[in-house]
């Protein structure tokens, strides 16, 4: 009952805060997303800046994404997917550009990680977004700050709403009984709300893949199985070991153990786990969705040995943002079917894999049954969050770090 009571309290103020109301009486922010990463954790770092804007009574302007949207799209902003943040109050957020070299933060594993810069309309306030720990890019972000007379306080909202550095005092008083997990996944399921186009593909794929008869009729497992290009580089970048599909099924084996599971949605980017997964485990009912997989393929056809992050940037480069955003659809329909599932097998290293279990926990204001197969759960941008051994294509095996 406190629990709902206290998600109602909050819900209702997303609401005004977000709402025509919160855009004639408080200030605004406006954030610039780094969008030259994958869909779910450009998306994934947004719930920051929320938790920040939400704490300060600012509201949080729908993020442009350019690189990630159709030009056909008026906004070319997030809400051109999902649900605009701040309808009535977003107008014209187009802003000076900023000269970004030297100022992306890069991951001690040699990937980049996302990045964001909050404007305040009231104060004139530049807020930087930098992970928690990596303090060599704090003082980066700092020194290429110092001098330029803008007269305001650098906040570094990775830094200042960690909870790993802060603790508890980062969550609103109101909220703080509730724990981090909680306020995580609610601030996230604001974020995930789909627009008209997705919500309705959405209906459509839920019942053509079964799932929606499925889960009338019982419980569903929701499996991800990631290989793809995380199984190459990018695998020093992630942290991320790609298991086999029978490595992932001992954890669903166990799930069904103890409550009779036996129709499994698969999400996955390797046709060959769909192609395999009936005739290995013939004693569940698979369910699958492969309008993503198929288009993501084509994609990687047209840039072999490239990995995703790139070809996002090519696209941008070569003014494709149209498939872009079609791939950020069709991701998200295949995350929120995940979504849907009751139980979960995957790896929390996985930005997808950790939405879908996030929205699920929204949706039921709950914490449902999971099985990762390596890091914990976690959300403190940039911390580190367990290790994973990496097995390399010439044999040698390497140990190497999550960032969260």
């Amino acid at each position: 009952m406190q629990s709902a009571r206290t998600l109602r309290q909050l819900v209702g103020e997303l609401e005004r805060l977000q709402g025509p109301g919160g855009c004639d009486t408080s200030p605004h922010a406006t954030l610039e997303v780094w969008s030259n990463t994958g869909w779910g954790a450009m998306l994934h770092g947004i719930v920051k800046p929320l938790m920040y804007t939400f704490a300060m009574g600012k509201v949080l302007r729908t993020p442009r994404i350019p690189g990630w949207t159709d030009a056909g799209c008026r906004g070319r902003d997030l809400g051109c997917v999902m649900q605009s943040f701040a309808p009535s109050c977003d107008g014209d957020t187009r802003l000076s550009p900023l000269s970004l070299q030297g100022m992306i933060p890069r991951s001690p594993l040699g990937g980049s990680v996302p990045f964001y810069i909050l404007r305040d309309s009231s104060e004139d306030e530049r807020l930087g977004v930098a992970p928690s720990i990596d303090t060599d890019t704090l003082m980066n972000w700092q020194h290429q700050e110092e001098g330029q007379g803008k007269g305001t306080t650098n906040r570094l909202i990775g830094q200042n709403m960690s909870h790993l550095v802060h603790g508890d005092s980062v969550i609103p008083p109101g909220y703080r009984d509730m724990g981090w997990f909680w306020y995580t996944v609610h601030m996230n399921n604001f974020i995930w709300r789909p627009g008209t186009t997705l919500a309705q593909r959405l209906a459509d794929a839920k019942d053509a893949t079964g799932l929606s008869g499925a889960l009338r009729d019982g419980l569903v497992l929701g499996l991800h199985v990631r290989q793809g290009d995380s199984c190459g580089g990018d695998a020093l970048r992630t942290g991320r070991q790609c298991s086999a599909l029978a490595d992932y099924m001992v954890e669903v084996e166990k799930l069904r153990n103890e409550t009779g599971v036996s129709t499994i949605y698969l999400a996955t980017d390797s046709f060959d786990v769909i192609l395999h997964a009936a005739s290995q485990f013939p004693s569940y009912t698979w369910l699958k969705w492969t309008d993503a997989i198929t288009f993501t393929k084509q994609l990687f056809s047209e840039h072999p040995d490239v990995v995703w992050d790139d070809i996002i940037r090519l696209n941008e480069a070569n003014n494709r943002t149209e498939v872009n955003e079609h791939a950020g659809l069709l991701t998200s329909i295949d995350l929120m079917l995940l979504a849907q599932c009751d139980f979960f097998v995957g790896k929390f290293t996985s930005n997808f894999f950790r939405i879908a279990y996030e929205l699920k926990a929204a949706q039921c204001d709950c914490a449902p049954p999971f099985a990762s197969l390596d890091a914990p759960w976690c959300f403190d941008y940039a911390a580190e969050a367990g290790t994973s051994s990496i097995l390399m294509k010439n044999g040698t095996l390497m140990t190497e770090k999550f960032l969260c």
